[in-house]
């Protein structure tokens, strides 16, 4: 299983702790029976637009996947309904 997630750095961040630029990271875990491992999906991000840009980005990439892994599905068919 994927998930998506936000991971903000600065959240247990408290009055007197060292001053750091606000950022988030968006990350991504993949689940299975034994582990789960999880990656950082892009860059840190400061701003509203790095945030849009960064998830534009990943559901452009979403989307070609959707459609090779579609291909490949009615390829596999064929290839068996050929047989």
């Amino acid at each position: 299983m994927l998930t998506f997630e936000v991971f903000n750095p600065l959240a247990d961040w408290n009055e007197g702790d060292r001053h750091l630029s606000p950022h988030i990271q968006l990350r991504a875990t993949v689940e299975s029976e034994a582990s789960a491992t999880t990656v950082d999906v892009g860059p840190l991000l400061a701003t509203d637009r790095e945030v849009d840009e960064c998830i534009n980005r990943v559901i452009q990439q979403l989307e070609q996947l959707r459609g090779t892994a579609k291909r490949g599905l009615v390829a596999a068919k064929a290839r068996q309904l050929s047989r």
